[in-house]
């Protein structure tokens, strides 16, 4: 059966309606009753919910009593339908489908807008980002072919903000030759952004433009290789272990763009230097009187 997030909606908001503990399965109007009892079941697994759960030849009904922590902060984060709507949206472009995970990172993704807004004033600014000939910066992406919805959206986000991303899914048209077409996005490239996942650490094309990119810096061609991590990719080749990696998994997708572009951009993220001195006498905290202790 089909996982519906906004059946999971509905359920949630319904559930955190319960006055009192059900006697009764969970029934949504317009919804089939087993297709809401597996729904459910997914919310009473996730432990967004409490429920009774029992067992039968017919199988296992769940008797909803409540939401669980994690589940009131849920559903006040979907409440409003526009914001709904919106965080759909990004799960998908962030993660190419809708899942609990992808769900919960749109939602940490919203969190960020102040940090969204700040960026966008920080590599819009020639002053303290571009170089003096204003040119756009060079990146090639590398990626594994099951991680292409997700790469898409970043390094269209990439030229969204500057950055002149060559990415196969569109730089690569059919009858051309993927070997000379990688090897003229590698040519050109300044930046070298390996995007690394359980799909793709073992992907032989991967190894060959991750083994072509570091020839290229070690020649002074390629100025800098930044790893993009999306999940647990296990053991990771041993020309990138000792570099700086950006874990997508552990983040909100709009701080990962950020570190990145910071990198490509760079941009002095310091706190400011302040003058030699002190310029406001410093706070001293008086030592207690009490009694010592024994």
């Amino acid at each position: 059966m089909r996982r519906d997030m906004d059946l999971i909606r509905k359920a949630l908001l319904a559930i955190e309606e319960l006055q009192h503990t059900a006697n009764v399965p969970l029934s949504l109007e317009g919804f089939d009753p087993q297709e809401v009892q597996y729904h459910v079941g997914l919310l009473y697994d996730d432990q967004y919910i409490k429920a009774l759960k029992v067992g039968s030849m017919d199988g296992t009904t769940y008797f909803p009593t409540g939401l669980t922590a994690s589940g009131h902060e849920l559903v006040d984060s979907i409440r409003d339908n526009g914001v709904w709507q919106n965080i759909k949206q990004l799960s998908v472009k962030q993660t190419g489908s809708l899942t609990f995970e992808g769900i919960r990172r749109a939602i940490r993704s919203r969190g960020a807008a102040e940090d969204s807004a700040l960026l966008a004033e920080k590599v819009t600014s020639p002053q303290r980002v571009l170089t003096a000939e204003s040119r756009n910066p060079r990146a090639f992406v590398s990626y594994g072919s099951e991680d292409r919805v997700v790469v898409k959206n970043f390094a269209g986000d990439l030229r969204g903000y500057g950055v002149d991303a060559w990415c196969s899914i569109w730089e690569i048209k059919p009858g051309d030759s993927i070997p000379a077409k990688i090897d003229e996005g590698l040519d050109k490239c300044e930046f070298f952004i390996i995007v690394l996942s359980k799909n793709s650490i073992s992907r032989p094309w991967v190894r060959i433009e991750l083994e072509a990119a570091t020839v290229r810096k070690a020649n002074g061609k390629v100025r800098k290789i930044i790893p993009v991590k999306l999940d647990d990719c296990g053991d990771v080749p041993s020309t990138i272990s000792a570099l700086c990696w950006e874990d997508f998994s552990n983040q909100p997708y709009d701080s990962g763009l950020q570190r990145v572009l910071e990198s490509i951009f760079d941009v002095d993220v310091r706190p400011p230097l302040g003058q030699p001195g002190l310029s406001q006498p410093i706070l001293v905290v008086p030592e207690s009187k009490g009694e010592p202790s024994t």
